[in-house]
């Protein structure tokens, strides 16, 4: 049934088309800066599989991103984390060597932020113990040289994400629910996401110190 967000088949990729951020049938596609032109980067589409959270690395020739390979299980489906070099041939750019993660032990659910500033590392965010919830995704930094696996916020019931590297190496800024309040995975109709109002905090790259940078969500602010 249209009026029941229950009914809706989330692996219909044309339901979600027009929902930018939550859509199925999506692909990654690299624009110029002059917008004259564009190339087609991945074929997933017609699969009805989806891309996000598209990255360059530092030094400006790989690129890392989220992609959902399966629906099964958890209110998106299944995800991986992907990392290719981003190379020229006759002037068209195209991926080449992409190498997948699916670190941690429930492998549901990640979002890509971004590689550590000497390119070695990655930076997402993900459920990634056992039975954790999507609305519980916590920041994790990856090196995808010998797979060792930090995690850099530890925090069950808040949404942790949108972490970036600062250009000095020493800092990461992230956008947690902490102290906020409620909210929870929502699957709506036409779209699944998961809501939370968040603020922006500071950690240091070793998590041994947190800051409170903004206040949006505090009406006494």
């Amino acid at each position: 049934r249209e009026d029941d967000p229950r009914e809706i088949d989330l692996t219909e990729p044309l339901r979600f088309l027009e929902v930018p951020g939550a859509n199925l049938g999506s692909d990654l596609f690299l624009i110029p800066a002059d917008g004259r032109s564009f190339w087609n980067l991945t074929l997933l589409g017609d699969r009805g599989g989806r891309v996000q959270s598209p990255h360059f690395s530092y030094e400006g020739d790989k690129l890392f991103w989220a992609e959902r390979v399966s629906s099964g299980g958890g209110a998106f489906g299944k995800w991986v984390l992907r990392v290719s070099n981003l190379e020229l041939k006759r002037g068209i750019p195209r991926l080449k060597g992409v190498d997948t993660y699916r670190p941690g032990e429930q492998r549901m659910f990640y979002d890509s932020h971004g590689f550590t500033t000497d390119d070695r590392g990655l930076i997402f965010s993900g459920n990634l113990l056992p039975d954790q919830p999507e609305a519980g995704m916590d920041i994790y930094r990856l090196d995808t040289g010998s797979g060792a696996l930090k995690r850099l916020t530890d925090t069950w019931d808040q949404l942790d994400r949108f972490a970036l590297a600062a250009p000095n190496a020493h800092s990461v800024p992230w956008t947690p629910s902490r102290g906020i309040g409620a909210g929870t995975v929502q699957i709506e109709r036409r779209q699944a996401s998961a809501v939370r109002p968040a603020d922006l905090w500071l950690m240091n790259a070793e998590r041994l110190s947190v800051q409170h940078l903004t206040h949006f969500n505090d009406v006494h602010s």
